[in-house]
């Protein structure tokens, strides 16, 4: 049950906590009437028993204020302790950011009941718990709260608030009260709580009430089990804890009027950077400054999604929209927490009020900018060229484009290019390289968002983050980097220098700068609008002119490029009794920030020009911002020294340490042991580490006494230098001396080699000969640049596969061409192009023949097995026929081959050639059979003479037709002679024997020609063919032309048959003038023609072909015959009837005479004659009984 003084004090507070926020913020206003704020509206107090009060006054507030506004509600949380709610809007109403307050440990998420409050006023909004400083204290919350409240809201605190008695009783047990002491005697309390924490691995005070409850359980339980010894371990343990706790509450009340201590302050610092780092890691964005963008970008998406209805992207969208408003928010805090006055925070960003006594100066001119700009963007047009066509120069080109836009000089020509090298063909390089992974996918994504909303700057990082990604190191920027360092180390060749090593940012350029005895002053640089840096830099031009080449920043960026070196006459320094000189290099900050490269190229610039001096001193800077919570920076700075001189604990007498940025009083030495006792001697791996124990140790022996803490401006550097001056240094430091980078550029490099080496592969899985051979000539150098490590492994490994797989491939090329040379399919064009692009492939790829060697299979190879199987099967080919299938294959084989590869043209001519003289011998072979009439054998050639004309028209097709067209014109030629050689035969009158016997000889070989049907067929379809050559040449008057012959075999027969029967009908065309002319000799005359016909008609053909004339002729014989024999009869019984009539006996004897020589008919008309002397003689005996029997009457 509450007590009833509690319960008066907590409806007190309820009723005036909007009074003292609106007295607070009103002292602080007339305190600072210069500081700037946005408005701030105080509202009403809210209970957390009243239903639904917060809900009342958000809409209430939204209906009495608009615009930019921050609104502040105390709210009283659970009869509890008070929490309260910050509010901050942008001009347009929209919500910047929604954060919890609660002041009391214990309690880290907003309740359900009060989120869901909130997000009935505003869906797209909610509430985000706010990082600030805390208490145990519950009852006594109400001053911190209106702290935390103010100091949210950007409010500075004022130093006196004028209360009135019931306000300063409300506040009293939350007031901070002044405790005796000192500045001095509060650093020794923070040192001394720093390291209770570091030795127990304590992130900040508030983890020590956690573990001081699980330790007393711990001991309870431990005596319970009765383990009494780790009951009593416990029980110190336990008492530590309470010493730190007490430690840490006494500082809290230290020092009067801050609200944050600053011990407290730079964890409170440390731990919001973490958060923020963290967050920003998380979501892929390189700095804050792409925050507006990104939440532009969201609330952009959530406007689209929820017009789209796809509430559940709005809503995923509102998520993510909350991270960054967070981080914003988070980002801001920092802003203000930095922006408290302290002189031991110098070295941090502070606000411009604070710095007014300070110059301003900018960083870096907007025009040295560009310059710059346009320097990296020729490097990168420059680099380009070098890349073939793949993921990592389209991702070039797009920077390249976009930082033109950035600079506003994009052409036209470049936004075509940009055009056709859409975001699509750079995902699908992407995926088809094997780059696709879920962070390569999230930046694309944001990539494309970004591009939609034009937002340059942030594409321009989303490119530098996937060119990253894909390509961890750019190692031609290394190569550059390495080759001006060696030009810069010609500078300190052989000479005594005194090098400064230390991280970047420890100031070892304005360290350069001050130990020349330049003077140094304090500046501000504004790092963006409205926010500023300390900077020490030099007042007035250089005295020294070595000192243009030394630049340094206010950011922790390194300015140093290579390792630069500064002659310093002691003179300038010590006095006019100085003639020495002493060397300063400048090197480059170990682990880098500007990146790895720069990493590689430092280290291995700097090891390389220390190598080629003559001895080195080593001036190491320690920073106090580069220190750490933990003392991690001089354990890092002890490993830079181990990693970079070999034998480190043998040249310690070489090293001086010097301290730079560190807030006065504080006790190096002291520091310096608590870190041993606290971090190393509890670490067995650390104090196993003799080479770092040594470091160490070396470096607490020479600060026992007097550290050298650097203050640039008021410092004189004489006592620095004279140490410097007399101090022996390291000699040989070629000896000595080696290569070192941070473990992070160890696993950047083993990503970028791990990347060529899969590069490598894909390249050779594709056949990509260029972008392999890129990624070999990148390895490559980063082999020849480092050369340690697994790269010299990956590169000979990528080699051998390299090797292997082509080998492999040309085998299986080969054994696939070979395999179809010998077979009975031939060539297809898919083989002469999987050949000739293997062919091709081998050419190309002697690009890489500086990695790959000898041992690299050349182009030769290919062409070589081609020749070689082309010669074996032509030798094999040879005993075969020219009307082989196998010739035309291999022909077609040989020409498809010598299309594709042009240096086999004089290979195939050749092999032409030779088969030409096959075929030539092949058509030889048919003149001797075709002298002879051998028409079986001449058919039998012919015919492989059409089939290797057929083989070999595509290759020899002039030379081929030719020589067949004049071995059958040959045979034409001979048989047409036939019908010439006839001529003179039927010219006689009278043919004999032998004529007969010529005439059936010829019409024995033609007819032998001319039923031959493979001879006839073959001669038929070339005469066809002939003809129709003959008579394309006519048409277009082809004078020129030597005669051929175009008569088939059927037709030279006809024709030759054709004259013998002309010959025959002229025979009884003369037979039938005979009779016409009733010649008494007709058929005397008659009969030798007949004769003759009878001769003609031995022949096969002719008698077939005349029979029809032949017995028409034989019949008008007979029946000239019969009209003779009747003519003779009648002479007769005319010459016995009338003796005294004119017809002698001579005329009738010679009338009998011809019928008597008519015996001749016999030959045609057998028994004929006689027939027709018999029917004379009965005619004769008939008429002379008859006349005898009439002379008997008379």
């Amino acid at each position: 049950m509450a007590h009833p003084e509690n319960i008066n004090n907590v409806q007190y507070q309820y009723n005036g906590m909007q009074a003292i926020l609106f007295n607070k913020l009103k002292e602080s206003r007339q305190q600072f009437p210069d500081y700037d704020s946005k408005p701030i509206h105080v509202l009403a107090a809210v209970h957390d028993n009243v239903d639904g009060q917060l809900e009342l006054c958000l809409q209430q507030e939204s209906k009495e204020h608009t615009g930019e506004r921050i609104v502040l509600i105390p709210y009283h949380l659970e009869n509890s302790h008070w929490i309260g709610i910050l509010m901050e809007f942008h001009s347009n109403g929209q919500i910047k950011r929604a954060e919890y307050i609660d002041s009391v440990n214990g309690l880290d998420d907003v309740p359900d009941g009060l989120q869901k409050q909130f997000t009935k006023v505003y869906p797209n909004g909610s509430l985000q718990v706010k990082s600030v400083q805390k208490q145990n204290d519950s009852n006594n919350s109400t001053a911190l709260t209106v702290d935390n409240l103010l100091i949210a809201a950007n409010v500075r605190l004022p130093t006196n608030i004028n209360c009135s008695t019931e306000e300063t009783s409300t506040l009293s047990s939350a007031t901070y009260t002044p405790k005796e002491g000192n500045e001095y005697e509060l650093s020794e309390l923070q040192q001394k709580l720093n390291s209770g924490l570091q030795k127990y691995n304590f992130q900040n005070v508030d983890e020590l009430e956690t573990e001081i409850q699980d330790t007393t359980e711990r001991i309870q339980r431990f005596h319970r089990q009765s383990r009494t010894e780790k009951a009593q371990e416990e029980v110190k343990f336990l008492d530590e804890l309470k010493e730190l706790k007490e430690l840490s509450d006494k500082i809290a009340r230290w020092i009067p009027n801050k609200s944050v201590s600053l011990f407290n302050h730079e964890l409170k610092l440390q731990e919001l950077k973490e958060k923020l780092n963290s967050g920003l890691t998380k979501i892929n964005l390189l700095n804050v400054n792409q925050l507006p963008g990104e939440i532009r970008d969201a609330e952009e998406r959530i406007k689209k999604y929820q017009k789209q209805g796809r509430q559940e992207n709005a809503q995923d969208e509102m998520k993510f929209l909350h991270e960054l408003q967070e981080l914003e928010r988070i980002s801001e805090e920092i802003c203000t927490l930095t922006s408290v006055p302290s002189a031991d925070l110098t070295h941090e960003p502070t606000t411009e009020s604070s710095l007014s006594a300070l110059p301003v100066i900018t960083e870096i001119s907007t025009s040295d900018e560009h310059n710059k700009k346009r320097l990296y963007l020729e490097v990168l047009l420059g680099d380009m060229t070098d890349i073939p066509s793949c993921a990592e120069k389209t991702i070039v080109e797009f920077l390249v484009h976009y930082e033109n836009r950035l600079l506003e000089v994009c052409t036209s020509s470049q936004e075509e290019n940009v055009e056709t090298s859409s975001l699509q063909k750079l995902r699908d390089q992407i995926k088809r390289e094997e780059f696709l992974t879920e962070d390569t996918k999230v930046i694309l994504q944001d990539l494309e968002m970004h591009k939609e909303s034009s937002n340059y700057q942030s594409i321009v990082d989303c490119l530098k983050k996937l060119l990253q990604a894909i390509r961890p190191l750019n190692v031609l920027e290394i190569q550059r980097l390495v080759r001006e360092a060696e030009k810069t180390a010609e500078l300190i060749r052989d000479k005594e220098i005194i090098l400064l090593i230390g991280e970047t940012g420890t100031g070892k350029s304005t360290t350069i700068q001050f130990l020349t005895g330049s003077k140094m002053k304090k500046t501000k640089v504004e790092i963006v609008s409205g926010r500023f840096l300390e900077h020490i830099t030099i007042d007035g031009p250089p005295q020294n002119p070595q000192l243009h080449r030394i630049s340094s920043s206010a950011l922790n960026k390194s300015e140093t490029r290579y390792i630069t070196p500064v002659t310093v006459p002691l003179r300038d320094i010590l006095g006019a009794h100085e003639n020495d000189h002493i060397t300063l290099c400048d090197a480059p900050g170990f682990s880098d920030t500007a990146g790895p490269e720069v990493d590689i190229a430092n280290s291995l610039g700097v090891i390389e020009a220390l190598k080629g001096t003559k001895s080195v001193k080593l001036l190491v800077l320690s920073s106090y911002k580069s220190l750490g919570d933990r003392g991690q920076g001089i354990q890092k700075l002890a490993e830079i020294l181990i990693n970079m001189v070999h034998g480190i604990d043998n040249k310690l007498k070489a090293i001086v340490y010097a301290f730079t940025k560190y807030p006065p009083p504080t006790d190096i030495n002291a520091l310096l042991r608590d870190i041993k006792a606290s971090k190393v001697d509890t670490n067995s791996s650390l104090r196993s580490n003799s080479a770092f124990m040594a470091v160490l140790t070396d470096m607490i022996e020479k600060t026992e006494e007097d550290a050298f803490v650097i203050d640039p401006i008021r410092d004189n550097p004489k006592k620095l230098i004279r140490m410097l001056t007399n101090m022996k240094g390291i000699h040989y430091p070629a000896d000595f001396f080696r290569f070192s980078m941070s473990g992070e550029t160890r696993a950047t490099i083993d990503k970028h080699v791990q990347r060529d080496r899969l590069g490598i592969s894909y390249a050779m899985k594709n056949k990509d000969n260029k972008l392999m051979s890129y990624y070999l000539n990148d390895l490559k150098i980063l082999k020849n640049l480092i050369n340690k490590y697994n790269i010299p492994q990956v590169y000979e490994q990528s080699i051998s596969s390299i090797n292997e797989s082509i080998s492999r491939y040309c085998a299986e090329v080969k054994e696939k061409f070979n395999r179809v040379m010998t077979s009975r399919d031939g060539l297809t064009v898919d083989d002469i192009r999987d050949y000739k692009t293997c062919v091709e492939y081998l050419q190309e790829i002697q690009l890489t023949k500086e990695h790959l060697g000898q041992s690299l299979p050349s182009p030769k190879t290919l062409m070589q097995n081609v020749a070689f199987h082309l010669d074996e099967r032509r030798r094999t080919l040879q005993e075969e026929g020219l009307d082989s299938p196998l010739i035309e294959i291999y022909l077609d084989n040989f020409h498809m081959l010598k299309t594709s590869f042009n240096e086999l043209e004089t290979d195939y001519r050749s092999c032409c050639d030779e088969f030409e003289k096959h075929f030539d011998n092949l058509v030889q072979t048919a003149r001797e059979p075709i002298l002879k009439y051998d028409f079986k054998q001449v058919a039998e050639i012919f015919t492989k003479i059409s089939k290797s004309s057929h083989i070999l028209k595509n290759h020899l097709c002039e030379q081929i037709n030719n020589k067949h067209n004049d071995i059958v014109q040959l045979l034409l030629r001979h048989l047409n002679m036939f019908l010439n050689e006839i001529d003179p035969i039927l010219a006689k009158n009278k043919l004999n024997k032998d004529d007969i016997d010529i005439l059936n000889s010829h019409i024995e070989t033609l007819r032998s020609a001319k039923e031959n049907y493979v001879l006839r067929q073959y001669i038929s379809t070339y005469v066809e063919m002939l003809k129709t050559i003959v008579e394309v040449g006519k048409k277009h008057s082809m004078d020129n032309m030597s005669p051929v012959y175009t008569t088939d075999l059927n037709e030279i027969y006809d024709e030759f048959i054709a004259k013998i029967i002309q010959y025959f009908d002229d025979i009884v065309l003369r037979i039938t003038k005979r009779f016409e002319e009733s010649d008494s000799h007709a058929l005397e005359n008659i009969g030798e023609l007949v004769e003759d016909m009878n001769v003609i008609r031995t022949i096969p053909e002719v008698e077939s072909k005349t029979a029809r004339t032949y017995y028409s002729t034989v019949e008008n014989i007979r029946d000239y015959m019969d009209q003779l024999r009747r003519d003779v009869g009648n002479q007769l019984i005319d010459s016995i009837d009338q003796p005294s009539e004119s017809i002698t006996d001579k005329q009738l004897i010679r009338s009998l005479s011809h019928l008597k020589n008519t015996h001749w008919i016999e030959s045609v008309n057998p028994g004929k004659y006689d027939t027709s002397m018999n029917q004379l003689k009965e005619q004769v005996i008939e008429y002379a009984e008859q006349l005898q029997s009439r002379l008997k009457k008379t």
